[in-house]
Parts: C-alpha cells; sequence; structure tokens
C-alpha cells in the first residue's frame, strides 16, 4: 500500500461487498507496547467507505493505518476481521451496524465503535488504547470477550436481553410465548446470566430483584436435544408442539439454594413436568 494513500479501499458505492478471502490490507503504522503507544505513518483509513451504506468487509485483516482500520456508514456489516494497530482505533460504524465473530486488538483508540441499534458479537476486543467497545444504549454488546483496554472495555452497550414470562402457558404454546424481538430460549443461550441483561419490564420479578434475574422461577426452556429420554435436558414436549399430559417437558430454575450441591447446569436446577402443565417460558433476545 502506498504511503501517501488516503485508504488502502475506498467506497462509495452502496450494497457493496467485500471479501477479503484471507488477504491483509497493511500501511506503515506501529502500535508496540500495552497499552499500545502508536507511531503514526503512511495511510489514513484501511477501508474507508463512511458516505455509502449497506457495505459489508468479511474475511482477511487490516493493520496499520493512520487513523482506523475500517470505517464503515450505516447498515453495514463486519464479520471475521482482524482489525489491529491502526494510529486512532479499530472499527467505527454508524448506525444500524454488525461487527461479528472479529478481533480488535492493539489499536491505538478504542477497539469497536458503533451507532445506534447495532450488535456487536462474538468478537475478541483487546489491548487498544480506548475503550474496548463504545456505543448507545440502543446497541447489543453479545458475547463478546473484553479485555485490558483502556477505560471502560464496554460503554453504552448493552448486553442481549431475556426475561421470565410473567404468563403461564403449557408445552404446546411454549415457542409463542415470547415477546416481539425474543424467542424461547435453549437453556444454553442463557446458561451465564452474568453475559446478559435481564429486563424486569417484560418478564417476571422478584423482591430482591435489582438488576438481576429472578430465582426459583421454574419455567420452560428449548434443550437442543434430539431424544426423549427421560431426564431434564432430553424432554421437550415433542418439539414444544403438544400439550399432552402423557408427554414431558424440561423446565429450570435459577438456584435459590448457594448451598446445594453443583450439576452440570449450575446454576440452573433443571426438571421435568407434563407438558399439559401451566408454566412461564424462559425468553432470550433474537
Amino acid at each position: 500500500m502506498p504511503g501517501a494513500a488516503d485508504a488502502g479501499i475506498a467506497v462509495y458505492a452502496a450494497g457493496t461487498r467485500i471479501d477479503l478471502n484471507g488477504f491483509s490490507i497493511s500501511s506503515l503504522t506501529t502500535c508496540p507496547g500495552l497499552p499500545p503507544t502508536c507511531t503514526l505513518a503512511g495511510a489514513g483509513v484501511g477501508i474507508a467507505a463512511s458516505g455509502a451504506s449497506d457495505v459489508s468487509v468479511r474475511h482477511g485483516r487490516v493493520r496499520g493505518f493512520r487513523v482506523h482500520g475500517v470505517e464503515l456508514f450505516d447498515s453495514s456489516r463486519v464479520e471475521e476481521m482482524t482489525v489491529e494497530s491502526n494510529g486512532q482505533g479499530g472499527i467505527v460504524c454508524d448506525e444500524g451496524c454488525v461487527v461479528e465473530d472479529s478481533i480488535v486488538r492493539r489499536n491505538g483508540g478504542g477497539g469497536v465503535e458503533a451507532g445506534l441499534a447495532s450488535r456487536i458479537a462474538r468478537n475478541v476486543v483487546s489491548r487498544n488504547a480506548g475503550p474496548g467497545i463504545s456505543a448507545p444504549l440502543s446497541t447489543v454488546s453479545d458475547r463478546n470477550a473484553v479485555s485490558h483496554n483502556v477505560g471502560t472495555s464496554v460503554a453504552g452497550a448493552r448486553f442481549r436481553r431475556f426475561y421470565v414470562t410473567q404468563s403461564s402457558v403449557n408445552g404446546a404454546n411454549a415457542l409463542s410465548a415470547c415477546g416481539p424481538g425474543f424467542h424461547m430460549a435453549s437453556l444454553w443461550e442463557i446458561h451465564e446470566p452474568s453475559s446478559l441483561q435481564y429486563d424486569a419490564s417484560l418478564g417476571g420479578g422478584a423482591p430482591d430483584l435489582g438488576l438481576g434475574a429472578p430465582s426459583d422461577y421454574l419455567a420452560w426452556v428449548r434443550t437442543g436435544a434430539n431424544t426423549q429420554d427421560p431426564e431434564p435436558g432430553a424432554k421437550h414436549c415433542n418439539q414444544w408442539t403438544t400439550a399432552s399430559g402423557g408427554s414431558s417437558g424440561t423446565l429450570v430454575m435459577l438456584t435459590d439454594n448457594w448451598l446445594a450441591t453443583n450439576t452440570a447446569t449450575w446454576p440452573w436446577i433443571a426438571t421435568v413436568e407434563p407438558c399439559n402443565s401451566l408454566r412461564p417460558v424462559w425468553c432470550v433476545e433474537d
């Protein structure tokens, strides 16, 4: 990449798709040290599409640019990228962006900055000289590994939400019990409540709820099982299509007995009940 160029790739057309196919775009900036201190040189932005919407960038590496690694406008997407050692930050995108399955590290500013109603998911964001993730509360930060950045690791962006329904349904109606933007959760989507945000405005509460999820709320949950074996984790009301008392489904709750013996599903306790039982449903954001 010529050192005097303004951008490695400049995008002006909406809807452009860039697949680097595993290749790298690089310039001359270096960012050694922890936290990194960058020596600025070379081109300004690795991939610049700050005026073109609905741009997709995937499967490659951008490193060593003077300003940002990737700059995108609204409704754009970054996936499977490594963005590192850029002078002022890693990935910057506008409203309605998606940043997924990427590594953003050792940049001279923040790691990922996104606009309203974006989604930042399953990324590794580490050792940047600014906040790891910075976004408004309307943006979802979901299952990211964020560490050793300077300042707030996740600033503004909220975690993926979940809740337990306030109304109860039988097994045949469990799949349709969650509100718009949510679906019936698999246990493994909500297994780590500390990486999620409980939405008390939608869900059931408890006297000592605070900002966490309620314990002792037994509710239907999806299992991922292929069988109908008798133990919890296998029963699923014939894939949640039957309310027959002759079939059973799996329910879980967060334990309120902190001295109980740990199990494979800890801190959740699992059981089964007949599919004609009326129970709440665990819901998680799409």
